[in-house]
């Protein structure tokens, strides 16, 4: 596959910034366990609610059996069930959540021991309604059959997987990453008391804060964006017109 052309980009370097130290997750509950009454109302409400789809890339760390080279470079994907921009000054921020145990995080990780920072090892595709299967075939935990077998991508400057035909994508450099169980909580300040944790289910995700470096594939116009509700993938369908105007304040 050819290396997409690139061009030229001034990329402003700012100072190192401190992480969040990582703590133990617990193994995830069995799936016969109940979920409360007040997460079940909220993944409800968000399940009816249109969410953009994003497919998460970045490089595989290497293993003892399979060392990342140039000839042979491996890659990990994973289909976002949360993402946002949260910041545009004074840094372009953007969050993504993640569950434990995954891949994807292993690889950020990966990248913050490496003091990567503000090196762009991360690439947030954000996809069009044409691109349906990747996201379905990214969020196979398996990742059974290989969907890079499947998909046509190429390559960022740092050599991170972009897909084409995507609305745009955002090159970023991981910043920083909050635990999201009692203990990572307790450590942002949240006080966590025992009527909090009594009948309630210890979440396994962590929340990742990326520094966007560059935007890739910015003059694609005119396709729609690919969503997900009510369990489906869908799109944008017809403009809505213009509310009507109320009547007239009468003048006092």
């Amino acid at each position: 596959m050819s290396r997409p052309s690139t061009a030229r980009t001034v990329v402003r370097r700012f100072p190192s910034l401190s992480r969040c130290t990582r703590h133990y997750h617990p193994s995830p509950p069995p799936a016969s366990e109940p979920e409360p009454a007040l997460q079940h109302s909220i993944r409800a409400l968000f399940r009816r609610t249109a969410q953009p789809v994003a497919v998460l890339t970045t490089l595989r760390p290497p293993t003892a059996s399979s060392e990342v080279g140039p000839s042979m470079p491996a890659y990990h994907g994973a289909t976002l069930s949360s993402f946002t921009s949260i910041s545009l000054a004074p840094l372009p921020l953007v969050a993504f959540s993640l569950r434990l145990p995954s891949r994807a995080a292993q690889a950020i990780d990966h990248a913050f021991s490496l003091g990567a920072y503000p090196r762009a090892s991360l690439v947030v595709n954000m996809l069009s309604a044409e691109q349906a299967g990747i996201a379905r075939h990214f969020s196979r935990p398996d990742l059974y059959p290989d969907p890079w077998e499947m998909h046509e991508y190429g390559l960022s400057e740092e050599g991170v997987p972009v897909f084409p035909g995507s609305l745009g994508a955002l090159s970023c450099a991981p910043v920083t990453s909050f635990p999201l169980d009692w203990a990572g909580l307790r450590k942002l300040g949240v006080n966590v008391g025992p009527e909090m944790i009594e009948g309630t289910r210890e979440n396994t995700s962590e929340l990742f804060i990326a520094q966007v470096v560059r935007v890739e594939l910015e003059n694609r116009h005119g396709s729609h964006p690919l969503l997900y509700q009510d369990r489906l993938f869908k799109s944008v369908g017809e403009e809505l017109p213009p509310p009507e105007e109320g009547p007239e304040k009468p003048a006092r």
